[in-house]
């Protein structure tokens, strides 16, 4: 597979693709797309003709797009956005006289090519010609498939990378085709099996409107993902009011929205070739076709609701996930939720950076480190396991139990008032020893990084593990516990996340210092992003760590009263580490004062007055109860027109 990130080096991962949607993409949406990491696109048009109404729109476009993105006027940079290409038109022939000209004035850096005559050679000849005229800034060629064939096609034409859209898409596509459930896959395998040694993308489209969508096309074997209707939202789009409307008020995507010729038809644009129809929001005029309203009626009808103002007969494009689509949001923002994972190895990597998060072992207590402004928090396993089972960190908890627990904090990480500009706030969670072999260590990555968890540690005890402040540890072999690493590393790049890779090693007790820093060392190897040493035992061992791993970054866990002294924040990033957390932040102070609560109410019937003083209202407010009385409000609903209070 290729290396997007090399190919592309100011994308995040994973990567997000806008899709070049005609009256929607534009140059401010692939700009604020390519500022917050992904990689924006405008569309080029189908029409490419001399004076085409499409080209003079990209010329503007990407004008518009240079100019927000800062650079220079004088055209000598590559400017980070793509553009998309409609190829089936009779005036592609001209495509060297009219459309080529502006991509070499302004070295857009990919160019997405879909919809070619059937049986023609159209994309041969233009992945050549751009390839040519793109060498200098290395141009990318990438083509829209939906069949197995296509992308055999487009990879023997010289495509550089494969779009594998799905039947779930909105807008025009293959009027037969499969999800990106089976087509990824099965374009993966052919990518491997006919094409070894190919450095080919595979992108996946269709159906994907957030991050759970994205997380799942890179499962499928995706390097990259395209969402298309969860834009035509976005504050920058060119989408009208009325599609805006439509698409926040639709709902249950899979019924609601309908893959149908008459789309054109009814519009009289049948210059398609009917290799290709289309889906968008099952409106009146295919209730209509489907009560055996003629098309020449189904046209009128159109011709007449628009005359006299009604665009309720208009049609508006959207896939499936439509009913994932429910607010109006800053194209940057959009991308942003899904990029907790990014925000962490960016503070990780940037040398002046240092992040400190304390522990929380429920959406309470990660709502209260929320409100109190950490930059990132941590999911202690011994925090979690006391308040789901009520039990000791003795590795009760589950893979499951702790991907769940990790994904409702991850999400509560991620809501509006929490998340900043650079993306949600990040959660490090702890995945105890991955649960099992390299296969659970690979399967437990992989759910983790698409529950949102921004890092995780994984350590080298055996599977009946403890607290790693008690007595009493054994670690395994070293070669043992450098697979779990490389499943680990091995499961993130598979799935083209940047979850960060924490290397927890838990030797010092029972095989001394020198042991525990060969492991950490190979962790490091093996691909680790960071190094957590457990139980270091004083000050001077810690700076001595810092020196004997440099340069892999180093967690320090803060553990009052445990094996390792008391450091302050400050300390810690004195001494060297990027990271600290503290498991016991939230647990040990709500039991001192659950405690002291209980007690009182037990010895006195009541409780206390300070308990007293704080109203349900303010106890709600805590966990967003003014946020979802707005929810509320904006969709219409009238629950909390009285108020609360």
């Amino acid at each position: 597979m290729a290396n997007l990130k090399k190919w592309l080096p100011g994308v995040s991962l994973p990567l997000i693709l806008n899709a070049p949607m005609h009256g929607a993409a534009n140059g401010p949406l692939a700009a604020e797309v390519t500022k917050a990491g992904g990689l924006g696109f405008i569309p080029g048009g189908i029409v490419l003709s001399k004076d085409s109404e499409d080209l003079k729109d990209l010329e503007l476009q990407l004008t518009t797009a240079r100019r927000l993105l800062a650079l220079d006027e004088s055209l000598e940079k590559p400017i980070p956005v793509g553009v998309g290409f409609v190829t089936f038109h009779p005036s592609v022939a001209q495509f060297e006289e009219t459309a080529l000209p502006i991509i070499r004035k302004h070295k857009p850096i990919v160019i997405w090519l879909f919809a070619p005559e059937p049986n023609s050679t159209t994309h041969k000849h233009l992945t050549s010609l751009l390839h040519s005229a793109g060498s200098s800034w290395n141009l990318k060629v990438l083509v829209q498939v939906g069949s197995i064939a296509a992308a055999r096609d487009a990879i023997q034409s010289g495509a550089d990378g494969v779009i594998a859209q799905g039947v779930d898409a909105g807008g025009h596509q293959w009027a037969q085709g499969a999800s990106i459930v089976s087509l990824v896959p099965e374009v993966r395998n052919l990518i491997r099996d006919e094409f070894p040694g190919r450095d080919v993308a595979l992108i996946a489209a269709g159906g994907i409107a957030d991050g759970s969508g994205v997380s799942a096309a890179l499962s499928l074997g995706a390097e990259a993902a395209v969402m298309g209707t969860r834009f035509l939202v976005a504050d920058e789009a060119g989408t009208s009011k009325e599609m805006r409307q439509v698409v926040l008020s639709t709902t249950d995507g899979g019924s609601s929205t309908v893959k149908s010729y008459l789309h054109d038809d009814v519009r009289e644009n049948s210059i398609w070739p009917k290799l290709y129809d289309g889906r968008a929001v099952l409106g009146p005029s295919i209730i209509d076709e489907r009560a055996g309203i003629s098309l020449s009626e189904n046209i009128t009808k159109l011709k007449d609701a628009q005359a006299s103002g009604n665009k309720s007969r208009n049609v508006f494009w959207s896939g499936t996930g439509v009913g994932l689509v429910n607010k109006l949001q800053p194209a940057g923002d959009i991308l942003k939720q899904m990029a907790a994972a990014t925000k962490l190895r960016r503070i990780i990597e940037d040398p002046n950076s240092f992040i400190l998060c304390p522990g929380v072992y429920d959406g309470f207590s990660a709502r209260v480190a929320l409100n109190v402004g950490f930059d990132g928090i941590y999911m202690t396993g011994a925090g979690s396991s006391a308040s789901v089972l009520g039990h000791a960190d003795l590795g009760m908890m589950t893979q499951t139990h702790m991907r769940n627990h990790a994904e409702m904090i991850a999400d509560l990480g991620a809501l509006p008032q929490y998340a900043t500009a650079d993306g949600p706030v990040p959660l490090i969670a702890d995945a105890d020893t991955g649960y099992g072999g390299p296969i659970m260590v690979s399967r437990t990555v992989e759910q983790y990084a698409r529950s949102g968890v921004a890092g995780l540690h994984i350590e080298d005890q055996v599977q009946t593990k403890r607290c790693g402040h008690l007595g009493g540890k054994e670690v395994v072999r070293r070669d043992v516990y450098f697979s779990r690493i490389r499943a680990a590393v091995n499961a993130r790049n598979r799935i083209g996340s940047d979850i960060v890779i924490i290397a927890r090693t838990d030797a010092l007790q029972t095989h001394g210092y020198d042991e525990a820093i060969k492991r950490l060392k190979g962790a490091y190897e093996a691909g680790a992003d960071v190094a957590f040493f457990e139980g270091l035992t004083s000050k001077e061992q810690a700076a001595q760590m810092i020196k004997a791993v440099t340069p892999m970054p180093a967690l320090l866990n803060m553990v009052e009263s445990g094996a390792t002294p008391s450091f302050t924040a400050a300390e810690v990033k004195e001494t060297g580490f990027k990271v600290m957390i503290v498991p016991f932040a939230a647990i040990v102070p709500a039991y001192d004062a659950m405690k002291v609560g209980l007690e009182h109410l037990k010895a006195t019937g009541s409780m206390p007055d300070k308990v007293k003083e704080m109203t349900p209202q303010q106890l709600f407010r805590v966990c967003g109860l003014d946020a979802s009385m707005q929810i509320d409000k904006e969709s219409g609903g009238e629950n909390f027109n009285s108020g609360v209070d």
